[in-house]
């Protein structure tokens, strides 16, 4: 089985006090009610690593990481939205990676692979980043490019929990 940890975003505090956090996410939640209605919900919860947070929400997580991001640099040192998560088992994240990038990523485009590894049985991020680009390669037929990759696959590995995310660095830059 490689499901595990249902969570939509992956928050690192500068320093480890959740509550901040969480006062954070309710001043975001008054003004997204205010704007449109709707109330969000947020489920904080924290893993075996330190000063890091796993968030749940019915808010768009790359909006809310990005709000995050912008607004609250004094207490958050990093925000992503997380794609999907899976078991951290290497045929796990291989299935999954596969599966994702077939959707997202264009026949022709180049990729990259980078990950984050934060207490983990894994050994090292060459190993997962090779594993998972041999993977994609082999499967979808991509090209892969280091320096300057159509699309970046990234993995947050976090204990028993691989976060993943597939994005369009280009993309990115522009909410920067």
């Amino acid at each position: 089985m490689c499901t595990n940890e249902n969570f939509d975003m992956l928050v690192m505090l500068h320093y480890h006090d959740p509550e901040d956090l969480e006062n954070i996410l309710l001043k975001i939640r008054e003004m997204e009610t205010a704007m449109k209605k709707k109330r969000p919900e947020f489920y904080i919860k924290e893993c075996e690593v330190l000063k890091v947070l796993l968030v749940e929400s019915n808010l768009d997580s790359e909006y809310l990481a990005l709000k995050l991001r912008e607004n609250h640099g004094e207490t958050v040192s990093y925000a992503v939205h997380i794609d999907d998560v899976v078991r951290t088992r290497i045929e796990c994240i291989l299935q999954k990676v596969v599966e994702l990038a077939d959707d997202k990523i264009g026949k022709g485009n180049s990729f990259r692979v980078i990950s984050n590894l934060m207490s983990t049985n894994i050994k090292s991020s060459e190993e997962l980043n090779a594993a998972v680009s041999k993977e994609i390669k082999n499967k979808l037929n991509l090209r892969c490019d280091e320096e300057n990759p159509d699309w970046v696959v990234q993995l947050e590995v976090v204990g028993e929990n691989t976060g993943i995310i597939i994005f369009n660095p280009k993309n990115l830059l522009k909410n920067i």
